[in-house]
Parts: C-alpha cells; sequence; structure tokens
C-alpha cells in the first residue's frame, strides 16, 4: 500500500495494482486428482470423423517462402511481450527473452525459423499449466472454474508470429458481424449496434425477436480436425495449417492445485486459452459456422441479423419462423465442430408491444425451450426490450457500491492521500459505473442518480470540511465539482459518447455499427412522445458546447479530441 502511495502519479503502476486486486480469489483445496478427472473429461473428446463436408476446400496460391516471418516481423513481437507474467512449466519468463541481450536474439530467431521449415517443434513446448479461475457459483466444484494455460514463453513467441500471419488473412476473410478479438472492434461496437437496432426498432413498430446463445466450454470443446477443415475452406496457406497442427498435435497439460500440479495429460480437443494464436482460430471455425447460414447482412435490409463477440452470439429476427430457421442451421453447424447449446443460459428477448404471451415464461423454438426475458446482460451491459436503462443504471451503481468496499482498505487508510484514492476512484470504481458508457442514453433522473453516487463517494474519500474549531460539515456539491476539477461522472458519460460518435463517423459506411446507427426505419412511430434517442442527445451536447460545423471537424481526429476534452470539464454540460 505504501508502494502505490509513492507511486501515485505512475498510471501504469496504479493499473498494475488495480488488475492484482481483480485477480485476487479464494483458494479452495480441491485435490489435483479431482482437477485432473475434471480437464481430461473437457478437454478429452470421441468426435464423429465423417461429420463433416469436406467440398469446397480452396488452398491461397502462395510459396511457403512468403510466409516464413521476418527479423523485423520477430523483433516488433518480441517488443509486444507482456510483463510480469508467469513462465510456463520450464520457469523463463517473457522478460529473458525481451531483454536477453542481442546473442539471445539471434539464437531465438534462428531457432523459430527453423522450426518454420521443418514443422518440427521441441516437444517441451507441448505441455502447459491449466491455473482454474473460478467464473461464478459454488467455489468447491470443479465445474465453476475455467482453465488458463500457462504456456512455454519461447512457444508463445512462436505462436504470435503465427497469429500475425493468420490476422492479415481473417481481417478480410471474417464478416463484419465478429466484433471479438479483431483489430478496431470491441465489446462497444456490438453493445451499440444492439442498442440501436433496439432502439430504432420499438420506435418505428419493429418487432424483433433476439437469441441470446450460450455455448458449452466453447474453446474447450472445438472439434480440432474440423477446424483445420475450416482453415482450409478459408483459404488459408498450407504452411500455416501446418504449423498450426505442429502446435496442437501432441498437446498435454498439469492442473496447479493447492496440494501440487497434477498428473500430465494428453488431450485433443479445443484451443488452449492462454495460447496467442488461440482466439483466431475460434473466430475462423465460427467464421464457416455462420457463412453457412447465409445471415451475414444486417436486419435493415433482412429477415435476420446475426452479432458475435467470439463465441457470445446474438440471433435476431423479424419473426419466429426465421429466427427458429437461422437457429436450426446454427446448432447444426455448430455441433459439426463440437460445440453445444446451452439451453439453460441461452435466454430469449422480444421488443413486442402485443399482451399477448406476455405472461409466457419460456418459449419453443425448433427443438428447444427457452427462457423469455425482459432484460438480458449482454457482453456486460443491461439490454432492455424496450430500450429502457433504469434497469442498467441501478445495476451499475450496485457495481460501483461492491467496487468501493472491494478496495475499502485503501480508501480507508491514512497512510493513502486524498489524491491518490481519487485516482483510485476514477481508475477503479468510476469505470465500472461507466462500463460502455458510450452507448448510454441518458434521463435526467438517471445523470441526477448516477451524480448522487459519485458525491456519496467523494464525500467518504474527502471526509469532513472543518470550518471552526469543533466544528465541521459536509462538502457542497459546488465543492465537489471543484475538486473533480469539472470533470464529473455524466460529463465522462458525455464526453465519451462524442468520442465515440466521431468514431462512428469516420468508420467505412459498410461497417455494421455505422449502417445501424445511420439506420432510419420506414414504419410508423407510435403517437405521442418519442423516447430519447442516443444520437439526438450527442448532437445536442455538441450544440451547447457551441461546436461550429463539426460534421466536417469530426473527419479530423485531433480536432475531435480536442472537442472531447473541452466536453469533459464543461459546466453547461
Amino acid at each position: 500500500m505504501d508502494e502505490l502511495e509513492k507511486d501515485n502519479k505512475n498510471n501504469v503502476k496504479l493499473y498494475q495494482y488495480i488488475r492484482k486486486q481483480n485477480r485476487k480469489q479464494t483458494i479452495v483445496n480441491i485435490d489435483s486428482k479431482d482437477w485432473e478427472k475434471h480437464f481430461q473429461k473437457l478437454l478429452r473428446r470421441d468426435y464423429d470423423a465423417d461429420i463433416m463436408d469436406q467440398n469446397q476446400i480452396v488452398y491461397r496460391d502462395t510459396s511457403d517462402e512468403q510466409y516464413l516471418p521476418t527479423k523485423e516481423e520477430y523483433f516488433n513481437v518480441l517488443k509486444c511481450l507482456k510483463m510480469n507474467k508467469e513462465g510456463g512449466i520450464d520457469g523463463i519468463v517473457n522478460e529473458m527473452f525481451k531483454y536477453g541481450g542481442q546473442i539471445l536474439e539471434e539464437k531465438m530467431y534462428e531457432l523459430i525459423t527453423s522450426i518454420w521449415i521443418t514443422e518440427k517443434m521441441p516437444r517441451e513446448w507441448d505441455t502447459g499449466i491449466i491455473i482454474p479461475i473460478l467464473k461464478k457459483g459454488k467455489p468447491h466444484l470443479c465445474t465453476n472454474y475455467r482453465g488458463i494455460s500457462l504456456l512455454n514463453a519461447a512457444y508463445k513467441l512462436l505462436t504470435s508470429l503465427i497469429n500475425k500471419k493468420l490476422q492479415e488473412i481473417t481481417e478480410t476473410e471474417v464478416g463484419e458481424y465478429q466484433y471479438g478479438f479483431r483489430r478496431g472492434r470491441s465489446t462497444i461496437d456490438a453493445i451499440h449496434s444492439m442498442n440501436q437496432i433496439i432502439e430504432k426498432c420499438c420506435e418505428h413498430n419493429i418487432n424483433i425477436h433476439i437469441l441470446f446463445v450460450d455455448f458449452k466450454q466453447a474453446f474447450d470443446s472445438i472439434n480440432r480436425d474440423a477446424m483445420v477443415q475450416d482453415m482450409e475452406k478459408m483459404g488459408i496457406p498450407r504452411k500455416l495449417i501446418n504449423l498450426v497442427r505442429m502446435c496442437i498435435k501432441n498437446s498435454k497439460a498439469v492442473v496447479a492445485a493447492k496440494n501440487g500440479n497434477s498428473e500430465e495429460f494428453a488431450f485433443n480437443a479445443g484451443v488452449r486459452q492462454g495460447d496467442g494464436m488461440s482466439a483466431t482460430l475460434f473466430n475462423i471455425v465460427m467464421d464457416r459456422i455462420v457463412k453457412n447460414t447465409h445471415a451475414e447482412g444486417t436486419i435493415i435490409n433482412k429477415s435476420v441479423q446475426i452479432i458475435a463477440y467470439a463465441d457470445d452470439l446474438a440471433l435476431i429476427a423479424r419473426d419466429k419462423e426465421s429466427l427458429s430457421k437461422l437457429l436450426a442451421v446454427i446448432t447444426n453447424e455448430a455441433s459439426k465442430r463440437g460445440l453445444d447449446i446451452n439451453v439453460e443460459k441461452t435466454k430469449y428477448l422480444s421488443t413486442s408491444k402485443r399482451q399477448e404471451g406476455r405472461d409466457k415464461k419460456e418459449i419453443v423454438i425448433g427443438n428447444f425451450k427457452f427462457e423469455i426475458v425482459e432484460n438480458f446482460r449482454y457482453l456486460g451491459s443491461i439490454i432492455d426490450n424496450e430500450g429502457k436503462r433504469q434497469v442498467e443504471i441501478t445495476q451499475r451503481i450496485q457495481s460501483g457500491h461492491r467496487a468501493y468496499f472491494k478496495y475499502s482498505s485503501i480508501m480507508k487508510s491514512s497512510r493513502i492521500s486524498k489524491d491518490t484514492k481519487l485516482r483510485v476512484y476514477k481508475a477503479a470504481i468510476r469505470s465500472v459505473v461507466t462500463y460502455a458508457a458510450e452507448t448510454m442514453s441518458l434521463t435526467r433522473d438517471a445523470e441526477e442518480k448516477m451524480s448522487r453516487f459519485e458525491r456519496k463517494i467523494v464525500r467518504r474519500i474527502m471526509g469532513m470540511k472543518k470550518i471552526q474549531d469543533q466544528e465541521y460539515r459536509t462538502l457542497m456539491n459546488h465543492e465537489i465539482e471543484d475538486i473533480l476539477k469539472g470533470e464529473n461522472i455524466v460529463r465522462a458519460i458525455k464526453a465519451r459518447r462524442i468520442r465515440w460518435y466521431g468514431h462512428l463517423k469516420r468508420m467505412e459506411k459498410n461497417k455494421h455499427a455505422r449502417k445501424i446507427t445511420e439506420w432510419n426505419p420506414d414504419n410508423n412511430r407510435s403517437r405521442g412522445r418519442p423516447k430519447i434517442r442516443w444520437e439526438d442527445q450527442v448532437r445536442k451536447d455538441l450544440s451547447m458546447l457551441d461546436i461550429q460545423e463539426w460534421s466536417k471537424k469530426i473527419q479530423d481526429r485531433t480536432q475531435w479530441k480536442e472537442i472531447v476534452e473541452q466536453a469533459k470539464t464543461y459546466r453547461q454540460l
């Protein structure tokens, strides 16, 4: 804690401390043999060898030499290695390669190019250490954990280079529906697209049906032979396919438990979470599943649409029949690749205003029965079937209070300065409340609730104000404004909305997030005053800032950044 105070001006050290706090979890005494049985059952599969279609395989016409990594590519990967990470089973950490000197750099590059050419790697690189991470639920049940693999640093250097080569192809081949683990895309794109679809459909009386699909242990369940076929169908060069097969064909693991590591065991399923190329490989598999549905457009001009963030799929349809057909194809294609739908966690949501069927708790779609919900936590944000924000605002503020108590040892410590406490508040508490704030349209009531939350936390941090001997009072609202230097939680949200709006308007016109934002449905609106639109709020904020010709300035990143900075502390907002 003294170290935190010492480095209170260092943003990197501050965020490292916060991440360290977030990683803390209760260590439960589950025996290593139990862990071994659990992960063997999860990662060893018997697949039907004949279930995949062998047709439509296209090989990219390129020489293997073109895909040999250059020294420049190797050094770029070396620079990007993250520090303070655990080593693999050999105990070697990333820092050793990053700061090992020129001789080690040259020898490692020679080794990697040799592996690239011969397609043979040291067998010691096959084994990883699985670290069980509690997701949610009872901590004494192995099934409530997911496994993160600690892999040898040298192996991660190799797979990072393979991944760079794969991404050069997947960035142009994977459809616009996929936002997960792609350059220039994030959860914000997916959340914003979903919110805009619901906002516009509710306003224009368009009934849509959404199925939030959850797969059982998606990353751990993939049929590797099917994955290789999907790589072939995408046109991935044979050299890269062979290198991927080399990396996964002899996978082994030990599980780290409180009473020591388990026995080593081999497995044949899934992609290892912790491997640099796993996310890209998963996207290749998911892309083939989606492409086989022929549902790659948007709800603007099609009866169905898919929004995906890695394995988080949202199936959107204008009618139940279309949704049922889409689900049938998804289920069939996913099962060929080892993926099964988790019926309990998959939820159905509809924007229909009809009272008929409102009392139903479940719906049958195809061969499945799903729970009907009015709102759903999608990628950390609450999606409401009427586009309302009340539930989300309430839950965000509750999460903010939980975050405060999580860091209460800092907030209550007399060894930590008030300035450091405010920095921790903004980095670790306010950030929880304002997650995906770019996508929010806020009523005055919602703004006031957030402001009250912030004032309450700041008063706790700053304490009572002394006015005379033995006489104290609570801080007034305007004094809190001065402490925050005008950058309160509401202005922070508005500034982020403006920044995101600029990003949207600079996107290519074929990007789904932009197309949906600019969509103006032809359907008639209901009578009465329409609900607050997200874009109208952003334009109103720009008007209050008195920005002249903002539609031209929006294309200039530097000018737009200045506008965002102005919005953070503009007292009239």
